[in-house]
């Protein structure tokens, strides 16, 4: 018999727009440049409709969500050189 296990996960994920006004959502290949950009940045994510997607160990430290969440803006903002 095995023990008894659980399991517990964070899951973050931010929604994604092209325009806050006419709320249309980021396309597939947008979100694939998001993912792309991400990783070469040190960051994992995946795109899931218009969310981007974070699962970052539950051990994660205040200073790693900093860089986690300065990584995210920063490929965000390259976006706008499209």
């Amino acid at each position: 018999m095995l023990p008894s296990m659980s399991i517990s996960r964070l899951m973050l994920a931010l929604e994604t727009v092209e325009s806050t006004s006419a709320k249309e959502r980021f396309g597939a290949k947008t979100m694939g440049r998001i993912t792309t950009r991400s990783l070469d940045r040190g960051l994992i994510t995946r795109g899931r409709g218009s969310r981007v997607v974070f699962c970052p160990p539950i051990t994660i430290s205040r200073d790693e969500v900093d860089q986690a969440l300065d990584i995210m803006f920063e490929v965000l903002g390259t976006l706008r050189n499209d």
